[in-house]
């Protein structure tokens, strides 16, 4: 590793891992290993700053302090308190400590440790000491709005005669989940996290530059927005960048808070200043295009739209997906995120909805790709399309599947 270079970890939903990866290597970085729930990398604080003002997928992106063994919690006192944490981060700051375990690389040994709220206890504890040793203060913890986020990483060590276990602590350079873009303030469906969406759309068979997109139940609009940055190679994270772009140093991510990335801006402002540019292009692109079929719904998607003034781009149309048939004579790449059982009326048929909407496309959209990702596996089974990829995925802890069906 180079001396400009360091250690990260870029979280992202499970599954979507390889995708995750693949942005991350756009900005020029090689050396990158997919694990569970992320993709670790190394590289200069610029091409970090790259992944996390560019990445569509990532959820989080930490920078590694430290890395060390312990053989019990006791140990992991000892090192906590070692660390200089007066170089890391201002006491008069509120932070939190989360922990997470794996197994080890080759999946032969599970962690001895039962508790992680009670490791983070432990860390905790060892960072307050030495800030109190040193200066007689300490900083508050705050779960909820953290100034500082620590994540410890504990997996055991692969040697079958050690019993010890390897900690990894990161700092989190995020603050507010990058999932979080702020684009959307509806609250009338629970909508899907907004880089698991990016992700799926990153799975489908669609050309960007050449295929109409069609969202043929947009609800909350998650996947027409996310279509829209996909398309254009745009950064998600627009709110921030047009802050950014008014005032380098306004506050938008936890790194800027922090000693060890100062004089950030020389690095951030031309990254800032190319997203906005690009933004800003008037590009003749195919539209995208949202079906709704209620009327409070469109209401809402409009103004959203509106505010971000990209409704020239993307067009919401008030119609049924199962009686749709505008757009015959282009490329499209039909989209779906039906209801799984618990997001529709009591009478309504749920069966009818999937088996009727897929064979709409069928019968009128002859060279068109239709995608499908639901829950509900028992109502995919019902519809009699040829598949050409399946992927499994999750949105939290509920299994999601991924379907593609080419019509031709």
């Amino acid at each position: 590793m180079k001396k400009s270079e360091a250690l990260y970890f870029a979280s992202c939903p499970l599954r979507l891992e390889s995708v995750l990866e693949k942005e991350i290597q756009k900005q020029g970085i090689t050396e990158t290993k997919p694990q569970k729930g992320g993709v670790s990398f190394e590289a200069s604080f610029e091409q970090a700053l790259k992944v996390l003002v560019r990445s569509r997928t990532a959820s989080r992106v930490y920078k590694e302090l430290t890395r060390f063994q312990v053989k019990d919690e006791k140990d992991l006192y000892y090192q906590a308190k070692d660390l200089p944490w007066h170089k890391i981060f201002d006491p008069t700051l509120k932070f939190k400590i989360s922990v997470t375990q794996a197994p080890s690389s080759q999946k032969k040994k599970h962690s001895k440790f039962k508790n992680t709220l009670y490791l983070a206890q432990v860390i905790k504890d060892g960072l307050v000491d030495r800030f109190r040793a040193e200066s007689n203060f300490r900083p508050s913890v705050e779960v909820k709005t953290p100034d500082v986020i620590f994540h410890a990483h504990i997996e055991p060590n692969e040697n079958i005669h050690s019993s010890k276990e390897w900690v990894r602590l990161m700092i989190d350079l995020t603050g507010t989940p990058l999932s979080h873009r702020g684009y959307r303030n509806t609250e009338h469906r629970a909508p899907m996290r907004e880089n698991l969406a990016a992700g799926i759309l990153e799975l489908l068979d669609w050309s960007p530059k050449e295929d109409v997109f069609i969202d043929l139940m947009t609800g909350s609009g998650t996947f027409l927005f996310e279509a829209f940055f996909k398309q254009r190679d745009l950064s998600p994270q627009v709110k921030k960048l047009k802050l950014l772009n008014r005032n380098i140093q306004k506050d938008v991510w936890a790194f800027q808070k922090l000693p060890q990335f100062e004089g950030y801006e020389s690095l951030l402002k031309p990254i800032v200043e190319e997203e906005m540019t690009k933004f800003l292009s008037q590009e003749k692109l195919p539209p995208i295009i949202g079906i709704e079929i209620k009327d409070r719904y469109i209401k809402e998607l409009q103004d959203n739209l509106e505010k971000y003034k990209i409704a020239d781009s993307v067009i919401i149309k008030q119609a049924d997906a199962r009686t749709f048939d505008s757009f015959k004579d282009q490329n499209i790449q039909f989209f779906c995120n039906p209801p799984y059982g618990e997001r529709l009326d009591k009478d309504s048929d749920l069966e009818k909805l999937y088996v009727d909407t897929a064979e709409n496309i069928k019968q009128n959209y002859s060279q068109a790709k239709l995608a499908i990702v639901t829950g509900n596996f028992e109502l995919l089974k019902r519809i009699r399309l040829k598949e050409s990829e399946k992927y499994e995925l999750f949105s939290g802890a509920l299994p999601l599947r991924l379907v593609n069906y080419p019509m031709y």
